[in-house]
């Protein structure tokens, strides 16, 4: 994980949950079983824990709330506020090859 390795420079993420936060304000959720830790919000929400991981850089692709419904980027963008807008990338389209890619230019 990012957050406890200090040479990670980039850290890219493909339809992952966008926060615990949506998860928490809906009465269903429809996410993987593999998504929920068990006390992550001790260490707290995802935008947090990227806030601590600046100036990593960071994209985001394609992110879902605890619906796995699709969230635009100005919804992306709101719950990563927090963040210096030069570490944060988000896009609704992206995949592994597109992955690849933004690695290889992060670390150039």
């Amino acid at each position: 994980m990012a957050l406890h390795e200090d040479d990670v420079d980039a850290v890219f993420i493909h339809q992952g949950l966008a926060s615990y936060r949506s998860v928490l304000n809906m009465p269903h959720v429809y996410i993987p079983h593999d998504a929920v830790v068990p006390q992550a919000l001790d260490a707290g929400d995802f935008s947090e824990i990227a806030s601590a991981l600046v100036p990593t850089r960071l994209r985001l692709t394609a992110m879902v709330d605890a619906l796995n419904r699709r969230l635009t980027d100005v919804q992306v963008r709101k719950a990563y506020s927090g963040l210096p807008p030069s570490q944060l990338e988000v896009t609704q389209i992206g995949g592994e090859s597109d992955a690849a890619a933004w690695l290889i230019e992060s670390l150039e």
